[in-house]
């Protein structure tokens, strides 16, 4: 292109720039003098403006919450698992469907003490193998103890259960979050951030048990069928009991399951503000070798002292809803009328399976929380 023609399209371009320049202002100033544009616009439009921005950085939170929440359900999911809960839950379950403590632990059907079933087992295997070089082969009791723990399949339902956790976690941390967030909005300005009311707290717990339940429900149904009727090697999925029994099975029990959840969300979801009330009152207090003892580990204590209570109480809705969910009754009135008349009413219920069942909702409630807690940290 020619020098002349280069410096004509430049000038063109810099006149067309500066006569759009003039005639939006005209139009701006023509616009006012006219009434059509006001000082009520201008900061209405600004506000707009800025609104749409909080809106924007308002979803950027929202999104990092969820990402760091997906995160969170994953760990404390796995870790609550594999840290020992599904063993402690499938005793609770096999306590809860009748079967006797050596039966649930050990696998052993008989009465005598599984100290003298290993003793037995140990001489028999030391008659057999008296020739000489297979002493060796003459098993240990520890050894024994061992054989029959894996037997026994304590890890039942336990690749259905880590599925499971991460949706139901999940579901129950955002909805927890988000009711929180939603309160939020229906306080003065000066008191959007102050710590939630007692009402405020059973509202957020109350809503993330009614979505989080339907996630649970489903993941306990084949868990529960392998628990207690499964057999080593073997394993029930969703799909193979929505294949065999249908969609309704699955949700069979959702009623006592939720009665359980809520219970058991009371602690999962109070912890952490009363590991905020232990920290102000104990370790900022400064209470002395108390307060040192339990500076930074405010939440797990926290999640003992709420769990173990809790978990004992949520073996009422649990007992029936183990009993729902092995197919022997349709719902909790049903479960609940066979229970007070042949079960042994509350008594029955409360015993060594209650015991059982407070222990893995004080270890479910530790490790999630702990679990959370570090990931956040990690996160943060």
């Amino acid at each position: 292109m020619c020098r002349n023609c280069m410096v004509n399209v430049s000038t063109g371009g810099a006149a067309a720039a500066g006569l759009t320049t003039a005639a939006v202002g005209a139009g701006y100033w023509g616009a006012r003098r006219l009434g059509w544009v006001d000082d009520g616009t201008v900061k209405r439009n600004r506000q707009r403006l800025e609104d749409i921005k909080a809106a924007g950085d308002d979803a950027k939170g929202v999104a990092t919450a969820l990402l760091k929440t997906s995160a969170c359900a994953t760990a404390a999911g796995w870790f609550q698992v594999y840290s020992g809960g599904i063993m402690i839950d499938t005793v609770a379950t096999r306590l809860q469907a009748g079967a006797s403590t050596n039966q649930a632990i050990w696998g052993l059907w008989g009465n005598a003490p599984v100290g003298t079933v290993v003793q037995r087992f140990v001489r028999r295997a030391a008659f057999k193998y008296q020739t000489p070089g297979t002493a060796n082969l003459v098993m240990r009791p520890y050894q024994v103890y061992g054989g029959m723990l894996l037997r026994s399949n304590l890890t039942a339902g336990h690749f259905v259960t880590m599925l499971a956790r991460f949706p139901y976690l999940f579901l129950n941390f955002t909805t927890y979050q988000q009711t929180d967030r939603w309160l939020q909005t229906w306080r003065a300005p000066e008191q959007r951030f102050r710590s939630k009311s007692v009402l405020e707290e059973l509202v957020c717990v109350s809503t993330s048990t009614l979505i989080s339940t339907t996630a649970i429900t489903v993941a306990e149904c084949p868990k529960i069928i392998d628990q207690v009727h499964g057999k080593p090697g073997q394993r029930s999925t969703v799909m193979s009991v929505y294949n065999q029994f249908g969609i309704r099975r699955l949700f069979q029990g959702y009623t006592s399951c939720f009665c359980r959840e809520y219970l058991f969300n009371v602690a999962l979801l109070g912890s952490p503000g009363f590991a905020t009330v232990i920290h102000s009152k104990i370790v900022a207090g400064e209470l002395g070798a108390a307060g040192h003892m339990l500076e930074g580990n405010e939440i797990v204590v926290a999640s003992m002292l709420l769990g173990l209570p809790m978990g004992f109480l949520t073996s009422f809705p649990d007992q029936l809803k183990t009993n729902i969910q092995t197919g022997q009754f349709l719902n909790m009135r049903e479960a609940w009328s066979w229970q007070s008349a042949h079960g042994g009413g509350l008594r029955g219920i409360y015993g060594k399976a209650a015991i059982w069942r407070g222990a893995f909702i004080m270890h479910a409630v530790v490790a999630f929380n702990y679990a959370r807690d570090r990931v956040e940290r990690y996160i943060t």
